[in-house]
C-alpha cells in the first residue's frame, strides 16, 4: 500500500499539514497517515487527526531521525511537514524542519503557515521551476508526470541569464511532455505555458504562483542547506504562499511513477 506520511507536532500549522496529506494522498492514489514524534502522545493532535481522516501514530525519539526512518519504510512515497515552530509565524524553517528536509530519503511537501486553506480539496495547478540542469529536470520529471496524470495543470518556469539557454529549456519541457503522455502516437506538444524570463529566481517563481493562481511549487534540489547554498529553496520556504514540494535530485526515491516495482514491495507487507 502506498502511503503519504504527515509529520505533525503541536504547532498551529499541524491542521494544514494533515489536510495537505489527505489531498496529496488522493492525488497520488495513496493512503494518508500521521506521525507525531514526542516523548508523550498529544490527545489534542489525536482528535485533530481523527477529524481530518488520518490515523495518527506516536513514536518517541529524535524527531528528524524518526521521521527519516518512517519515510524509508516500504510504501511511503511522500512526506508532508510544516515549516513553522510552535509560534506558527511565517519565517525560515526551524531546526527540525531543516534537518528533515536536508536528509529526507524522498520527496517532501513543506507546508508554510496559511498555505493550505481549510476548504482546499484538490491541487489544480502547480508551478515547476527548471534551471537548465538535466539532473534537476530528471528529479522532478516523475512528479510532473504524476501531477499531469492526476489532472493537475503544470506551469513550467525558467529564469535564464543567457538567452542561448532557451533551446535547452525547451528540450527539458519537451522531455517532460513526452513522459507525461507516453501513450500518444503523435509527436507530443511542449506544455502550453512555459515561462522563460529574467530576474531573481525565487521572486520570479513566487510571482508566477500568484499570476497563475497555483497551489503548489515543485522544486528539484541537492538537499544542501549549508552556508549560502540553496538560496532559491531557502527563499521559497520562507516566503511561499503555497506548499513547496522538494524533490531530492540524488534520490531514486523520487520516481513516484514506479508503481509496479514499489507497489509489489509494499503489497507484500
Amino acid at each position: 500500500m502506498r502511503r503519504v506520511l504527515a509529520a505533525v507536532d503541536a504547532s498551529p500549522v499541524a491542521a494544514e499539514v494533515m489536510r495537505a496529506a489527505v489531498v496529496f494522498a488522493d492525488v497520488l492514489g495513496a493512503s494518508p497517515e500521521g506521525l507525531h514524534v514526542a516523548a508523550e502522545p498529544d490527545p489534542g493532535l489525536g482528535a485533530q487527526a481523527a477529524a481530518t481522516g488520518l490515523r495518527l501514530v506516536h513514536r518517541p525519539g529524535a524527531p528528524h531521525a524518526v521521521i527519516h526512518q518512517a519515510m524509508s519504510e516500504p510504501g511511503v512515497v511522500l512526506g508532508v511537514l510544516g515549516t513553522s515552530g510552535a509560534g506558527g509565524a511565517r519565517q525560515r524553517p526551524g531546526r527540525v524542519a531543516r534537518a528533515v528536509l536536508a536528509g529526507a530519503p524522498g520527496p517532501v511537501v513543506a507546508v508554510p503557515p496559511g498555505s493550505f486553506p481549510q476548504d482546499r480539496r484538490h491541487v489544480c495547478r502547480a508551478v515547476v521551476p527548471l534551471d537548465g540542469r538535466a539532473r534537476a529536470a530528471a528529479a522532478v520529471e516523475p512528479i510532473v508526470t504524476t501531477l499531469v496524470d492526476a489532472g493537475v495543470d503544470v506551469v513550467l518556469v525558467h529564469v535564464v541569464e543567457d538567452v542561448d539557454l532557451l533551446p535547452l529549456v525547451r528540450a527539458h519541457a519537451a522531455r517532460l511532455g513526452r513522459t507525461a503522455h507516453p501513450g500518444r502516437r503523435q509527436e507530443p506538444e511542449v506544455p502550453r505555458r512555459l515561462h522563460v524570463t529574467h530576474g531573481d529566481p525565487a521572486t520570479v517563481i513566487l510571482d508566477a504562483c500568484l499570476a497563475e493562481d497555483a497551489e503548489l511549487v515543485v522544486v528539484g534540489w541537492a538537499q544542501d542547506l549549508s552556508g549560502r547554498r540553496a538560496a532559491t529553496v531557502r527563499h521559497l520556504l520562507a516566503g511561499s504562499p503555497v506548499p513547496v514540494l522538494l524533490v531530492p535530485a540524488s534520490s531514486v526515491a523520487t520516481d513516484l511513477l514506479a508503481w509496479e516495482a514499489h507497489g509489489a514491495a509494499a503489497g507484500s507487507t
